[in-house]
């Protein structure tokens, strides 16, 4: 039996997707999944996503397609977020900051486009970061790695009360798992520098 290459399926997805209308833009865009897809994925996807997604989307093939759609469809927010990921695989962390910013701007409702940029923008710009992980918050409530997430960004824009609060939070939503032990640790640590109050 014959194997579709990933690059190649990528592009049939691509090229069999429907153009909708943003509502916050009002213009023409690519629109790979419904909204109810989108969160049933999110939902699904979510642990460990970026993890999983860089084998994959670091492929040169996916990577190509991915270029190519985005360059077709220029407001395909979903698209950049993912170009974005393969890039940082590719070590072009500084071209993947500012697609995933792109990707999250235009996809306001994605969750995963929101997700991926509050990732990417933690070191450059906590500000930006917690700005889309609040959006990623609102679009999936209840995910632990984003209140991490978020607690990180309020860590980095000295606000320690608000951090440790998004981190109590992380712990609450994944009280014994791999997200909960590490806003735990983060929690000790604002404690020891005395803002975990």
């Amino acid at each position: 039996m014959s194997r579709v290459p990933l690059g190649v399926a990528a592009g049939a997805v691509v090229l069999l997707a429907a153009c909708t209308v943003n509502p916050v833009t009002g213009k023409s865009q690519l629109d790979l999944l419904g909204e109810a897809q989108e969160l049933e994925l999110g939902r699904q996807l979510y642990p460990g996503f970026v993890q999983e997604s860089l084998g994959p989307l670091g492929d040169e093939g996916v990577q190509a397609a991915v270029c190519r759609a985005v360059r077709r469809e220029g407001e395909a927010g979903i698209l950049r977020s993912l170009l974005a990921v393969s890039l940082v695989v590719q070590g072009r962390r500084e071209e993947a900051v500012r697609q995933a910013g792109t990707g999250a701007r235009l996809a306001p409702g994605a969750f995963l486009a929101q997700f991926i940029a509050g990732q990417l923008l933690l070191d450059p710009d906590p500000a930006a970061s917690l700005a889309v992980l609040d959006r990623a918050e609102t679009v999936l409530p209840g995910i632990a790695r984003v209140a991490y997430l978020r607690g990180q960004a309020l860590e980095r824009l000295r606000r320690p009360r608000d951090a440790a609060d998004a981190y109590r939070t992380a712990m609450e939503r994944d009280p014994q798992g791999e997200v909960g032990a590490a806003a735990a640790k983060g929690l000790e640590a604002l404690g020891a520098r005395g803002g975990g109050g």
